[in-house]
């Protein structure tokens, strides 16, 4: 498997761009404090947490050896089972690890303690390794992390990425790093909101957000950096319980901004975003 490609262009070819590097950050009128889900603020570059490094690069954990450049527990990892060769899904579906045997069982992804993590490649808490957490500046792409090129805070500080392919990145939703933003779908109090921008090289762009976890989200774009009522392009809040999406009319080269919003408490799991056309 491909380990990281330098930044995005995704299928639909969508680059994100980045407005801010460092661990301040703003809102869309120019503030420099970052809003905690509770409503209070916070420095960002003190909310942004280092994560836990976990890769061959930097050394395996104790208990995991190195399979085709990740870090993994052979013993629970049905993609590694045994050893490095041994796959428990080319063995015949419905078939988990334990113990370094393929055996029937529900996961069939990497047993990462209590939690079944079948995608590691875009998984924020668990990317490309078990236990392997990106920072909550950075992206989970490819089974590795990579710099946001921004900290999420505010449509100021977006995190952004570039991809060959129509892959979706995990990020962290990280409460002390948002901003309260009231969407004109779903709930009409201010919501913790992360930030993300890209340009489209298509004229017709789908964004989409999936929750690892039980987390229910809402979703605007908008065509502006202000990111104001006057700028939104559309909005989704799908109350089914569905990962909300947006299919967006888009010029190529032109410059968007996403975000993402949080409804009720978060779950302490990851998430993801693609943007594809």
């Amino acid at each position: 498997m491909g380990r990281l490609l330098p930044f995005l262009a995704l299928a639909t070819s969508v680059q994100l761009l980045a407005c801010g590097d460092d661990g301040s950050s703003g809102t869309g009128a120019g503030s420099t404090t970052t809003t905690t889900a509770s409503g209070g603020s916070s420095s960002g570059a003190g909310a942004i947490d280092p994560g836990s490094p976990h890769t061959p690069e930097g050394g395996c954990k104790a208990g995991f050896v190195e399979c085709a450049s990740w870090c993994v527990d052979t013993s629970t990892d049905a993609a590694f089972c045994g050893d490095c060769e041994t796959a428990c899904m080319q063995q015949g579906n419905g078939l988990t690890c334990e113990a370094g045997s393929c055996v029937p069982g529900d996961c069939l992804g990497a047993q990462c303690g209590e939690e079944c993590v079948e995608n590691r490649s875009s998984n924020a808490d668990h990317c490309g390794s078990c236990f392997n957490q990106c920072a909550s500046d950075a992206l989970c792409f490819d089974g590795g992390c990579v710099d946001g090129n921004g900290d999420g805070s505010s449509c100021a500080s977006p995190l952004f990425w570039n991809v060959d392919a129509q892959e979706r990145v995990g990020f962290r939703f990280t409460p002390a790093l948002t901003t309260p933003h009231t969407f004109p779908c779903g709930p009409l109090d201010p919501l913790p909101t992360r930030w993300f921008r890209f340009t489209a090289s298509k004229d017709q762009t789908v964004v989409e957000v999936r929750a690892d976890g039980s987390d229910d989200f809402v979703l605007e774009a908008f065509d502006q950096v202000v990111c104001g009522p006057s700028d939104s392009m559309a909005c989704n809040d799908d109350d089914s319980g569905a990962d909300p999406q947006l299919t967006l009319t888009t010029t190529v080269g032109g410059t968007y901004w996403v975000a993402v919003g949080l409804k009720g408490e978060w779950s302490g799991k990851s998430a993801s975003i693609r943007a594809d056309h």
